[in-house]
């Protein structure tokens, strides 16, 4: 089960020391134990560089501090693990998680591919949109969210420079609790979201992609589904682990 979750420092005045500690402590140690597993992993990681703003650019307050996508084999939607190396790896991971982040929410989602023209590129820039339900009826937001995608993957080819668009359809939300500070942990329970969906858009370079995610089309259908409900990040992704096979 693959899932997106939004992360936040310890604390706003330890953003440096929270950086510092995920950089040189958890993630060095969470790579080498995902690779231990003997199971499909992928596990990256995506630092908040800037927050797109409803005029097409960037430069609304960042509200977030990074963002982490796994898809672990094995593991499901309520955190559940099947091997004692899984839950151990998720024990260990709990304690970390003391020492430099809070208010996380993580979404299981399913993945679809909208646009693919990669080509053997080996560095892209990342974009991420989150769509959420806002005041409309749960009903209507998902049909008007399946318009969007529609929408979004008939755009596609006219953006210059995009390599890959992907839909993450939101299925729940992991239920979050609390050890010393609130999010830093979840209880192994499901509950509701109104985020809808997670995209992911990466572009040859950032040039591309931020003239792309400026384009008056782009921006109207942003400004269509309701600005206040659609947040959106220029992220610096690094790729822990992947064992995945190549396609042919």
């Amino acid at each position: 089960m693959k899932t997106i979750t939004r992360m936040q420092p310890y604390a706003e005045d330890r953003r440096a020391e929270s950086e510092d500690y995920y950089l040189r402590v958890h993630t060095p140690f969470l790579r080498r134990r995902y690779r231990e597993l003997g199971v499909e992993v992928v596990y990256r990681t995506n630092l908040v560089l800037a927050q797109w703003d409803h005029l097409g650019g960037w430069a609304h307050p960042i509200d977030t501090w990074r963002f982490v996508q796994r898809d672990i084999e094995g593991i499901g939607a309520d955190l559940s693990a099947t091997t004692e190396d899984e839950r151990q790896v998720r024990r260990l991971i709990e304690r970390d998680h003391l020492f430099f982040v809070a208010d996380m929410t993580m979404y299981s989602v399913e993945e679809r591919t909208l646009w693919d023209r990669l080509s053997k590129q080996t560095s892209l820039a990342k974009y991420l949109f989150e769509l959420s339900e806002g005041d409309r009826p749960k009903h209507d937001a998902k049909v008007a969210a399946i318009r969007l995608s529609q929408a979004l993957g008939e755009l596609a080819p006219t953006l210059y420079g995009l390599r890959l668009l992907l839909e993450n359809r939101v299925l729940c939300a992991a239920e979050p609790a609390a050890l010393e500070r609130p999010g830093q942990t979840f209880t192994g329970r499901t509950v509701k979201s109104e985020a809808l969906a997670i995209y992911e858009c990466y572009f040859d370079n950032s040039q591309w992609g931020a003239e792309a995610l400026a384009s008056a089309q782009f921006v109207e259908l942003m400004h269509d589904w309701g600005i206040d409900t659609v947040r959106g990040y220029h992220v610096l992704e690094e790729v822990g682990v992947d064992t995945r096979q190549p396609q042919p």
